[in-house]
């Protein structure tokens, strides 16, 4: 129910046997790339809460845009 569901993020999972089952893997964030987790955080940084950004992500063999608003860490 929180901001990345609401924008249609997929997590990581596990299936019924207890196998991974991969979510979606964020490649741009307001089209600056994202290649590790400290670029997520530098880019993130930058934004504030309310903010709404475009996330490219790929999906299985598929690439794509979301739009997700910020909310405030509790």
């Amino acid at each position: 129910g929180g901001p990345a569901e609401q924008a249609g993020l997929i997590a990581t999972d596990r299936d019924a046997q207890g196998r991974i089952v991969l979510g979606d893997f964020i490649v741009a964030i307001d089209g600056k790339p994202i290649r590790h987790s400290g670029d997520l955080f530098a880019v993130l940084e930058e934004k504030s809460a309310g903010t709404e950004i475009s996330l490219l992500v790929i999906r299985a063999d598929r690439r794509l845009e979301l739009k997700a608003t910020l909310a405030q860490i509790e």
